[in-house]
């Protein structure tokens, strides 16, 4: 993208933003009598139709705006006291949104309400799995909720925790994301203290942990080791964003249960707050990892659907996945065939980090 036409997306994202319709046609005129090639992006018209804007929405069509037909069929997942998917999925099938680009139902992100997934046993049989959120350790759902009250209500469990259990699978680790609640300098202290509140609120101890090896059968232990910094990939259209994170890997409770508990900056922070758990669970790697809780519903995508009917492992996002990490998966589900991307990983001998274990 040019850098004019980033300055021109840049004041349209502002003025969707502040719901002024003039100075959104302000700025769609001025980019037609500058003679610069521009067409608005699905994100900017999304916002548009969750502000209840019909004026803009249209506005945005008319100048070439298109549906994402897999993103738009997740809208009615967002509910909140600003914003309702529903209701903004409405108003842009009102504005013809999806003459050229009808919803394909079957790649609809799918609730704990919706058919539950089928499997293929081994006699050809099939075998509906359950999502029941009671079904869920009480300790996660505590935990969960107390961050929730720590006014981080866009936090979500995520990955391999909840697709083992529901899998009947051993767990192995429990991984929470959220929104980056520290700014400014020092954020590892007060993310730290951040965690410490979490645990106490909670009433969960938290235990030491071995953060070196020294000597002949001795170690350094601490309550909390330093954290992992990294960077999730997403998409929209032709932007790319690197969004930071750190993930702090926390033992606590009275099952030792291992947290890890990822802080997302950037990008896809907004998304979470937006109500957008979707958009993450499509930057994890691995399609049987794409799978969420937001302590109320279920989140899964078409490529989670997909690949657990099927009983297949399969790399479907960009972010780096490591050899280890997909022995682990392949170790755990023998009962599954390897895909063809993921076959390549294991060809390979580098090694990376991975979310959503």
């Amino acid at each position: 993208m040019t850098t004019s036409a980033q300055k021109i997306h840049a004041a349209l994202d502002a003025a969707i933003a502040e719901n002024d319709t003039d100075q959104v046609i302000k700025v769609l005129n001025d980019a037609f009598f500058c003679k610069k090639v521009f067409k608005p992006t699905w994100l900017q018209l999304k916002i548009a139709a969750l502000n209840n804007n019909k004026a803009t929405v249209r506005h945005l069509l008319n100048w070439g705006a298109e549906v994402n037909p897999v993103d738009a069929a997740h809208l009615p997942l967002i509910k909140s006291d600003q914003q309702d998917g529903a209701q903004a999925l409405k108003l842009l099938t009102l504005c013809g949104a999806f003459k050229q680009n009808p919803i394909n139902k079957e790649q609809n992100t799918v609730t704990e309400k919706a058919t539950p997934a089928v499997k293929k046993t081994e006699n050809n049989s099939e075998e509906k799995l359950s999502y029941d959120i009671s079904k869920l350790p009480a300790e996660w759902l505590k935990v969960l909720k107390v961050i929730h009250e720590m006014e981080s209500k866009e936090a979500v469990i995520a990955g391999g925790a909840l697709r083992d259990t529901f899998n009947q699978r051993a767990v192995r680790d429990v991984d929470i994301f959220l929104a980056n609640p520290t700014k400014g300098l020092l954020q590892e202290g007060k993310q730290k203290k951040f965690l410490e509140e979490i645990f106490k609120r909670a009433d969960l101890e938290i235990h030491e942990q071995i953060i070196e090896h020294v000597g002949y059968g001795d170690a350094i232990t601490s309550k909390f080791c330093k954290p992992n910094s990294n960077e999730i990939i997403t998409r929209e259209y032709d932007s790319v964003f690197k969004n930071p994170t750190k993930s702090w890997h926390i033992i606590a409770g009275p099952n030792k249960t291992e947290y890890n508990i990822t802080f997302i900056d950037g990008h896809l922070a907004q998304d979470l707050k937006r109500g957008y758990v979707q958009e993450l669970l499509k930057a994890f790697d691995i399609g049987i990892c794409q799978i969420g809780m937001n302590g109320k519903r279920i989140f899964k995508t078409s490529f989670y659907e997909n690949d657990i009917t099927k009983k297949q492992i399969e790399v479907w996002a960009e972010n780096p996945c490591s050899k280890e990490h997909l022995e682990r998966i392949i170790k755990k589900y023998p009962d599954y065939a390897v895909g063809q991307e993921a076959k390549k990983i294991l060809s390979k001998k580098e090694r990376s980090y991975s979310y959503g274990s």
